[in-house]
């Protein structure tokens, strides 16, 4: 069984679907569909591909479409909408390696921002206010940057909670703020191969922090804005 996502949007309205195909040329079936306008591209969790994420009718919306069993039919389909809302400017939307969902957008009042959720999808930082819409992308060592015909952006989301200790380190996420105090402990949870990208005006490890062998971690300190 093949299976593809369909989003469009007319005049006044839009639908996103998702369809099933089966080999030999047989007629495909539409497994769900949900009316509404649809922002941008909707795009596909990374680690385990389960879920999708899309902009529709202003609200930042997972949907979590398939289990082990196999993909989710209409009545088992079950949307999860994210706070905040007011995304009816959204422009794109982006995954990174842990799952964490990020949107680019235009307010109503004509102004940018970038917002961020973590990887368990709850809301992670402000809106950062952008001079600019501009194209989004990861480097290869997972920072957010943005570009435009002249200039390009290090747009690494900064948590909300500058105080707050970082108790798990996750696998191919930035965490970024102020400053990032992390506990000894973080980083026991990860894999071989695994990365972690810290990053802040000061990065705070303790002296009890162990780093295991396999893994890597990338101290970034930048200065101090205006």
């Amino acid at each position: 069984m093949e299976y593809v996502f369909v989003a469009g949007n007319t005049s006044d309205t839009g639908i996103l679907q998702l369809m099933a195909f089966e080999p030999r040329g047989k007629q495909p079936i539409v497994l769900w569909s949900r009316l509404g306008k649809v922002q941008s591209s909707p795009m596909l969790s990374v680690v385990d591909g389960n879920s999708l994420f899309a902009v529709r009718d202003g609200s930042l919306t997972r949907y979590p479409w398939r289990s082990s069993e196999g993909a989710y039919e209409d009545k088992d389909m079950k949307e999860q909408v994210l706070p905040p809302g007011g995304r009816d400017g959204t422009s794109a939307v982006l995954v990174d390696g842990a799952d964490s969902v990020y949107v680019l957008g235009t307010k109503s009042a004509g102004q940018q921002f970038l917002s961020a959720y973590d990887s368990a999808h709850n809301w992670q930082c402000q809106d950062q206010q952008l001079a600019l819409t501009p194209n989004l992308q990861f480097t290869t060592d997972g920072t957010l940057i943005g570009y435009d015909t002249g200039n390009v952006y290090d747009l690494s989301p900064k948590v909300v909670d500058l105080a707050k200790t970082v108790n798990t380190l996750a696998n191919k996420t930035i965490h970024s703020a102020d400053s990032v105090t992390v506990a000894p402990d973080a980083a026991k949870q990860l894999k071989d191969g695994d990365q972690v990208i810290l990053k802040g005006h000061v990065v705070k490890l303790p002296k009890r922090f162990g780093w295991p062998p396999g893994k890597m971690l990338k101290v970034q300190t930048v200065p101090k804005g205006p």
